[in-house]
C-alpha cells in the first residue's frame, strides 16, 4: 500500500513515538511504500532533512534507504494505486483515506484478506493462473504473512460475512482495516432457468460488492466469467505445465500434443464435476505425454458426442469449436472483432470464420443471431396492406418485385441463397419456408465444420438418436 506521509509530521509532537519509527519498519522489506509531502528529496523537504539528522547514524540510513526506495516504486507503479495519507490530526477520517498515525499502523499491519469460496483449491487457482512475477509475489507475501486466505465456505456464507462488515464499515478501527486490506473472488455459477446467465446468488454478491463505499477506494472483487473454476482447469493445466518444465511454455513439438489436449478436453467438458485428486492425476497425466510424447488424450474421455443442433457461444461445446474456427481468419481486423464480440458480448453465434474465400459465402456465415432471423423476417414479410384481401388490384408480379428486391437487400448481410423462392401465402402473408431454408444451410455447414473439427481429435460424430 502506498503511504503518503505529511512533511509537518516530521516537525511534530508524533515523530518522537515509537509507533512512528515502526511505520517504517513495515515498509523496510517492500510490504508498502512510503512517501513524504513534498516528495522527499537530497534537499527537502527541510522537516524531513531535520528529522533524519536527529536520529542514530545507523537508523537514519536505513530510513533515508526506506524514503529513497518509496520514490522508485512510485514512480513506476500506476497513479490510481491505492493508498492513504498520514496526517496530524487526533482522528482519522476513513473515507476521505486520511488516517492519524494509530489508524495507520493498524490498517498497514493488517494482512490483505483474499476471501475465496474453497481456501485450498481456489488460491492454487489463483497461483495457476498468475503469470511467473506474480505467482512468486503472491506465494512470497502469504509466506511472509502480508496476505492471508480467507476460506467463506460458499456463496452464501461469503455473502454473509460481507453484509456483517458492511453494516457500519467505518465505525471501528477493526472493520474499517478488515474492508480495506479485503479483495473477494467468487464464482459465476448457472442461473438454473437460463444457464448463460449467473446464478441469483452470484449476482447478488457481485452487487453486494458493489455497494461497498466507494471512498477510499472500492473494494476489489472478481467474478469469474466462466461458470466456476473447474471451467479454467484446462488453461489452470497449461500454466502448470510451463511451471514443470521450467520454460515460457511448450515447444512447438508439444505445442501439438498441448493442442490437441486442450481441445479435447475442452470440448469433451472432461473436468465437469471432477474431484480434486482426479484434477492432479489429469494434470500429471498431461505432463508426462508431453515430456513423453505420447498420446494426450485421456483414456476415460467419452469419444462420441451427439451434434450441436443449435449453436450457442455460451455452451461450452459450441465455444470450444468457435474458438479453434476464429484463428482460421487470416483477416487480423476480422479476426480481431469477431473475438472481441465473442468474447466481451457473449454473442450466440460465429460470424465469419474462414479467410480466403468471398465475406459474403455461407461458409464465413455460419449461424444467424436472433436479432439477424428478425430482420429477416421483417424484411422478407411483405407490408402492411400489401397482400392483403382488400388490395386485389396491386398487380401480383409487383409484389413479387418488392419481395425479390427486399431479398437482394439482405443478401450481401444476411446470406439469403439467390435461389431462394419468393415464400410466402398471398392470403396469410407468411414466409416460414424462407428462413427456414436459411437455418437448414447454415446448421449442415455447422454439421460439416464439427465432424471435422472432431475426426482432428480422435472423436466421433454420434447420430441424433444414440446421443440425444
Amino acid at each position: 500500500m502506498r503511504v503518503l506521509i505529511d512533511a509537518t509530521l516530521f516537525a511534530g509532537a508524533e515523530s518522537e513515538e515509537l509507533a512512528f519509527l515502526h511505520l517504517f519498519s513495515l515498509a523496510r522489506d517492500g510490504r508498502h511504500v512510503l512517501l513524504t509531502a513534498p516528495i522527499y528529496g537530497r534537499n527537502e523537504p527541510r522537516e524531513v532533512l531535520d528529522w533524519l539528522d536527529s536520529l542514530p547514524d545507523a537508523c537514519c540510513r536505513q530510513v533515508r534507504q526506506i524514503l529513497e526506495q518509496g520514490v522508485r516504486a512510485a514512480s513506476g507503479s500506476s497513479a490510481d494505486a491505492v493508498g492513504i495519507r498520514l496526517v496530524a490530526e487526533p482522528r482519522s477520517d476513513w473515507a476521505a483515506g486520511r488516517l492519524c498515525l494509530d489508524d495507520a499502523l493498524r490498517l498497514l499491519q493488517t494482512p490483505l484478506g483474499v476471501m475465496v469460496e474453497n481456501r485450498r483449491a481456489d488460491w492454487r487457482f489463483l497461483l495457476a493462473l498468475a503469470p511467473p512475477v506474480q505467482r512468486d509475489q503472491l506465494q512470497h507475501a502469504l509466506d511472509q504473512g502480508w496476505l492471508e486466505i480467507l476460506h467463506a465456505g460458499g456463496l452464501g456464507d461469503m455473502k454473509a460475512w460481507l453484509e456483517e462488515l458492511l453494516v457500519k464499515p467505518f465505525t471501528s478501527v477493526s472493520n474499517a482495516a478488515r474492508l480495506l486490506r479485503l479483495w473477494v473472488m467468487f464464482d459465476r455459477d448457472a442461473d438454473s432457468a437460463d444457464r448463460s446467465q449467473p446464478s441469483q446468488a452470484s449476482i447478488a454478491m457481485k452487487t453486494l460488492c458493489e455497494s461497498a463505499p466507494a471512498r477510499p477506494w472500492p473494494l476489489g472483487h472478481y467474478q469469474l466469467g466462466r461458470r466456476a473454476i473447474e471451467n479454467y482447469l484446462p488453461v489452470v493445466a497449461i500454466a502448470e505445465l510451463a511451471r514443470r518444465l521450467n520454460s515460457n511454455g511448450p515447444d512447438q513439438h508439444q505445442f501439438g500434443t498441448v493442442n490437441r489436449w486442450f481441445w479435447a478436453t475442452t470440448y469433451g467438458e472432461y473436468f465437469t464435476g471432477m474431484p480434486g485428486n482426479r484434477i492432479r492425476d489429469a494434470i500429471d497425466a498431461l505432463c508426462q505425454a508431453v515430456i513423453e510424447g505420447s498420446d494426450p488424450i485421456p483414456s476415460d474421455l467419452v469419444r462420441e458426442v451427439a451434434p450441436i443442433r443449435t449453436f450457442n457461444f455460451r455452451a461450452t461445446r459450441s465455444k470450444a469449436l468457435a474458438l479453434h474456427m476464429i484463428w482460421k481468419i487470416a483477416d487480423e481486423q476480422l479476426r480481431e472483432r469477431t473475438q472481441r464480440a465473442l468474447g466481451e458480448q457473449g454473442v450466440d453465434a460465429v460470424h465469419r470464420l474462414f479467410a480466403g474465400r468471398d465475406a459474403m459465402c455461407p461458409e464465413n456465415r455460419i449461424v444467424a443471431l436472433p436479432e439477424e432471423l428478425q430482420r429477416v423476417r421483417t424484411e422478407l414479410t411483405p407490408r402492411s396492406g400489401i397482400l392483403s384481401l382488400g388490395n386485389e388490384s396491386r398487380d401480383p408480379s409487383a409484389q413479387r418485385e418488392e419481395m425479390r428486391g427486399a431479398r437482394g437487400h439482405l443478401l450481401p448481410e444476411y446470406l439469403i441463397p439467390p435461389d431462394t423462392p419468393v415464400a410466402f401465402d398471398v392470403l396469410s402473408g407468411e414466409i416460414p419456408a424462407a428462413v427456414d431454408r436459411i437455418l437448414t444451410a447454415r446448421r449442415t455447414l455447422i454439421d460439416d465444420l464439427e465432424r471435422d473439427f472432431l475426426d482432428s481429435l480422435g472423436f466421433t460424430l454420434g447420430s441424433p438418436e444414440a446421443t440425444s
